[in-house]
């Protein structure tokens, strides 16, 4: 008889991530994000606390969220909204988009 181990939480971490990119991977496109920005669970926290990868800088291109267009930046700005909208702690550039939005500086 063999006997396997419980998946201990980082696999777990990991497989959602892997799921949840899977589904998001073609809107984030769309929008126009470059894809060091999603390369990882732990790039996109970083993407979403900074705006950028402040703490990944060996695999920036130098992409800043302030670089999308209006369109672009609403159209991510709707995104982060059904994602982290209804979250007890929003993320940071959900927070600044969400005043461009009230500036009118995006759609």
């Amino acid at each position: 008889m063999s006997f396997r181990r419980p998946r201990n939480q980082d696999h777990k971490q990991r497989e959602a991530w892997a799921a949840w990119i899977a589904s998001s991977r073609a809107v984030l496109q769309v929008i126009g994000l470059p894809p060091e920005v999603y390369l990882s669970r732990e790039h996109w926290e970083d993407f979403l606390e900074n705006g950028y990868l402040e703490w990944h800088p060996q695999d920036s291109a130098g992409f800043v969220f302030d670089q999308l267009s209006a369109v672009s930046a609403g159209a991510l700005r709707r995104f982060l909204e059904g994602e982290y909208g209804e979250a007890a702690r929003c993320p940071p550039l959900l927070a600044w988009l969400r005043v461009r939005l009230r500036q009118g500086r995006i759609g």
